[in-house]
């Protein structure tokens, strides 16, 4: 859906990003990740045209954004940034209603696609009428999510999202966020400069330094694969974490025997193999000598297994 071609962007003559080149896919959620100054957010402006390129391409299902009128290319766009953008003196309910009335859309369908936000978003009904200071953080970023949905734009960028909230009302909102179906069919690129929300939400992470890109691909790549020392150290300080979180239980299915052997007297407990490690071990972690018997999506089972042999599997495939 987007490919960028060459992207340079020059202040006083140096360059904040330098000569880079990507694509990202319809439906996918790309994430350019990275300390501050690296060029992420000023990449991300660049996508529609809050900041113009100095030089390189950027391209749209096919079609040159400098061809089209930056109200157009921005209406096609939801943007949603760290401190949400909310206009103070709208209500609620206005500020989710701005991009669908520059569109023209009739009174009784904007009313409708409000209280649809406003329900998969958990706002509640009678905040429409309040005003953005008489919210919390985290239901002013929810609101700033309704609105950049509003005129249902394929594309969505969001700028540190969720930078501004306190840990615990970022994880809630991060794992509401990666539930909302209204968002599975969308594509959309984040900045963020917090490795454990790239490592969660990303489909594919863009890892930036100095303006340029150092590599790009899933969670797993970047973390079992750095193409040198600059990623591998950019994710040491979490790498227990993130691994747990990226690694399924279905990777550790080749460390186990081939002849599926059920030992124990202790009824079995099926599980799937698409379940990250760390949810599986945080679940159960009264369990350590329950046999679980880990199953595919065709209901094949893989492995049986404690909890402490699996998380020995770890140990021995991965360190």
């Amino acid at each position: 859906m987007i490919e960028v071609r060459n992207l340079t962007k020059l202040y006083n003559g140096k360059a904040a990003v330098n000569n880079i080149s990507f694509k990202v896919e319809k439906g996918e959620m790309f994430v350019l990740l990275g300390t501050s100054g690296c060029g992420k957010t000023t990449t991300l402006k660049m996508l529609n045209r809050l900041i113009e390129p100095d030089e390189g391409t950027i391209l749209i299902n096919g079609e040159n954004i400098k061809s089209l009128q930056v109200e157009q290319l921005r209406r096609k766009t939801g943007y949603v940034i760290q401190q949400t953008g909310l206009f103070p003196h709208y209500t609620v309910e206005e500020n989710i209603k701005v991009v669908p009335e520059m569109l023209g859309w009739q009174a009784n369908v904007m009313e409708q696609k409000v209280d649809e936000l406003m329900d998969l978003l958990k706002l509640p009904s009678e905040m429409k009428k309040q005003y953005p200071d008489e919210l919390s953080g985290g239901q002013r970023q929810r609101v700033g999510l309704a609105r950049a949905l509003a005129a249902d734009p394929p594309l969505i960028l969001l700028d540190e999202p969720f930078g501004a909230l306190d840990p615990v009302t970022r994880q809630h909102l991060q794992d509401e966020f990666v539930q909302l179906e209204n968002l599975l069919s969308k594509t959309m690129v984040m900045v963020t400069h917090d490795v454990g929300e790239a490592v969660k939400l990303a489909d594919r992470i863009c890892l930036m330094s100095e303006g340029e890109i150092v590599q790009m691909g899933t969670a797993k790549d970047l973390l079992f694969n750095p193409v040198n020392d600059f990623v591998k150290s950019f994710f040491d300080s979490q790498r227990f974490f993130l691994e747990m979180s990226v690694i399924e239980l279905e990777d550790l299915a080749d460390v186990f025997p081939k002849n599926l052997q059920i030992n124990g007297t202790d009824p079995l407990k099926f599980i799937s193999s698409e379940i990250p490690l760390l949810h599986f071990l945080e679940n159960h972690a009264e369990k350590d000598k329950t046999q679980f018997a880990v199953k595919n999506s065709d209901s094949h089972i893989l492995y049986s297994a404690s909890r402490a042999e699996i998380l020995e599997a770890y140990y021995q495939k991965f360190k």
